[in-house]
């Protein structure tokens, strides 16, 4: 509209110019019989006006006289700056806030911003907020940033889209190294297994880990156990000898403990279904089973050797001792125990075989010294001699327990002519025996 006043007005100056009229460049006074408050008309042709001034300023020629109001503004205005085709001009600019399309100059309202397109392709924002970018430049969304409701957020586990763009107008992944699967262990009967935690790689999967195999050692919540401090450090098949783990013996074997066997009975040998007696934990004698050896015990003018499967109670993987007399004499088979406190009142035995016709007497000493030498301040001895091939338990000679007083030493002693098997010797207070 400007642009057509302005060119208006060039064209009434050249017309006034042209047929030697003064162009009229000011309001023309009312008229008194004009309209009140109006404008005057204007004529062509010098045309009579309906006002009382009519005609005053009309050219003489042909020629056209503007609207008063119409001169003011073409005069004030002056040539517009607005190139042809723009958009019009009663739209914001991008940029500024809006509330529907029809607020903004091109049409996109997007985000409460006028901006330079639709901008609806996921991660993409005309928002400086999201983007760093200025209001109303549509750009892909910072990484990191949770746009709307454009990625969905998944579990750590799938690996999948973490419900923030990507910084390239994508969902992001959760990234490379994020767990998707905590570390776990395996134990089996006879090895265990060390599972590590599983990470994401990056482009949606959760990559497998190596696993590490513990042997005969449990699985720790973080790593293989190398040692044990017990038998529960180690798998079901397994038991702790010292600090490592062994594999658990078969029947038959030599054994100190149960958690040592397969079938859980050790009798000096590992025995399913075994009721091989035990000695008591009051029976100071050491060795008294005879499964593994004759350690402890000594003998002289004989000799002694441990016989395997050959047990008083017919155990079948336990033991005995055999002791031989050499020669004509008397062999005595002994066990000294020593540097002991020894008071109250204590039973005594054993089991005993003779093999041949030779007897053989089995019986206690208890010292004052420590090392079962000296005068002794007791002496009892079994009684009878043992004369035979089946096992017997001969009852001492003092009817009832031996008692005791302030004695620091005991020796269990047995004299033997010819061959004397025997098995579960015992020294225990009462009521224990062996």
């Amino acid at each position: 509209m400007n642009q057509i006043r302005s060119r208006l007005f060039v064209a009434v100056f050249a017309l006034a110019s042209a047929g030697g009229c003064t162009p009229f460049l000011g309001p023309l006074p009312d008229g008194g019989g004009g309209s009140s408050g109006g404008r005057a008309d204007h004529t062509l042709d010098g045309g009579a006006g309906t006002g009382p001034t009519a005609g005053a300023g009309a050219a003489a020629g042909t020629g056209i006289v503007p609207d008063a109001s119409e001169a003011v503004d073409l005069a004030v205005e002056g040539p517009a700056d607005v190139p042809v085709g723009a958009p019009d001009a009663s739209g914001q600019v991008n940029g500024l806030t809006c509330t529907f399309d029809t607020d903004c100059r091109f049409g996109h309202c997007v985000e409460g911003v006028c901006c330079e397109s639709a901008c609806s392709q996921k991660c993409t924002s005309c928002l400086v907020a999201n983007t760093d970018q200025p209001n109303g430049k549509c750009a892909p969304v910072k990484a990191g940033v949770a746009h709307a409701t454009d990625c969905v957020a998944t579990e750590p586990t799938t690996c999948g889209t973490d419900g923030k763009c990507d910084g390239a107008g994508a969902c992001r992944r959760f990234a490379t190294g994020t767990m998707c699967s905590v570390e776990a262990c395996s134990d089996g009967a006879s090895t265990s297994t060390y599972v590590p935690p599983r990470l994401c790689d990056g482009r949606g999967t959760c990559a497998p880990a190596p696993t590490a195999s513990c042997g005969t050692y449990r699985c720790a919540a973080t790593k293989c156990q190398a040692n044990c401090s017990s038998s529960s450090n180690c798998v079901s098949a397994a038991y702790c000898s010292a600090t490592s783990c062994a594999m658990k013996k078969q029947d038959g074997e030599l054994c100190s403990a149960n958690t040592e066997c397969t079938h859980g009975a050790c009798s000096g040998r590992c025995c399913l279904g075994c009721t091989c007696t035990q000695p008591s934990a009051a029976n100071v004698l050491k060795n008294t089973g005879f499964d593994k050896d004759t350690s402890g015990w000594a003998i002289t003018g004989g000799t002694i050797a441990q016989m395997p499967f050959s047990d008083a109670d017919a155990c079948p993987y336990s033991g005995s001792l055999v002791a031989t007399a050499t020669g004509a004499n008397l062999a005595e088979l002994t066990q000294c125990v020593s540097a002991v406190a020894l008071s109250g009142t204590f039973n005594f035995g054993t089991r005993m075989l003779a093999g041949q016709a030779n007897a053989s007497i089995c019986g206690v000493r208890f010292f004052l010294s420590p090392d079962c030498t000296g005068d002794e301040i007791v002496d009892d001895e079994l009684l009878g001699p043992v004369n035979s091939s089946e096992w017997q338990s001969p009852s001492p000679e003092t009817a009832g327990p031996v008692p005791v007083t302030n004695a620091h030493s005991v020796l269990f002693f047995c004299e033997i002519g010819g061959t004397l098997y025997l098995d579960e010797p015992f020294i225990s207070k009462i009521p224990a025996t062996y």
